[in-house]
């Protein structure tokens, strides 16, 4: 009976560590970000009309959307989820003079997964002078 007992309880602590990782895993994935147009670290030639933000799965909403030039002000006009894709955010800018373009641009995000989680990001890219 004691052996009995013994590989039970053997067999239920072995199934239970088996199981662990995947509840982890589970629990902790998180819709990230896939894709952004433009690219992260990317050199355009001009100011973008709309800036896209791809991620992994679908999001509920959309807290909030800046975009910096060299660190000030806000260029976005407006930020919401694509009616045709839950997954991706497009943001409309307001466009700066030709003059004033070239420049470094950030684009802070902070977004609502499906899982209900907040997710935050940054990405950068850079306007070549003419």
């Amino acid at each position: 009976m004691r052996v009995r007992a013994t590989v039970a309880l053997a067999a239920g602590a072995a199934l239970a560590a088996l199981a662990a990782p995947a509840a982890v895993t589970q629990a902790t994935a998180h819709t990230g970000l896939e894709a952004s147009t433009p690219r992260h670290g990317a050199t355009v030639a001009r100011v973008p009309a709309t800036v896209t933000l791809t991620f992994a799965g679908p999001l509920t909403r959309v807290d909030a959307v800046r975009v910096t030039r060299d660190g000030r002000g806000d260029l976005v006009r407006r930020a919401r989820l694509d009616p045709r894709d839950a997954r991706r955010v497009v943001v409309s800018l307001t466009r700066p003079g030709r003059r004033a373009q070239a420049a470094r641009y950030r684009v802070v995000w902070r977004v609502r997964g499906a899982d209900g989680h907040a997710l935050r990001g940054v990405v950068a890219f850079r306007v070549r002078g003419r």
